[in-house]
């Protein structure tokens, strides 16, 4: 799930991968703007990173749909920069 949703990720203006995806762990950079929406619309993780990073989590009962959701915020919080 982890792969599935670093390659949703790929090529959207204002993302970028802060480490290869190796596991169950995504780490992208964002926005700050980007990253406040997704806070507002309910979405947990990770910040520690620095200034824009990011650590999505994937457990083992994430599903696509979960995943297509996030996505979805994630294009629309960008679209709205």
């Amino acid at each position: 799930m982890a792969r599935y949703l670093a390659e949703g990720l790929v090529g959207l203006p204002g993302v970028e991968a802060m480490f290869p995806t190796q596991a169950n762990s995504v780490f992208v950079s964002l926005p700050p703007a980007a990253i406040e929406q997704l806070r507002e619309r309910g979405w947990t993780f990770y910040t520690f990173i620095g200034a824009g990073g990011v650590r999505f989590v994937c457990a083992w009962n994430t599903t696509t749909e979960l995943l297509d959701a996030l996505l979805a915020d994630i294009h629309e919080s960008l679209a709205s920069l």
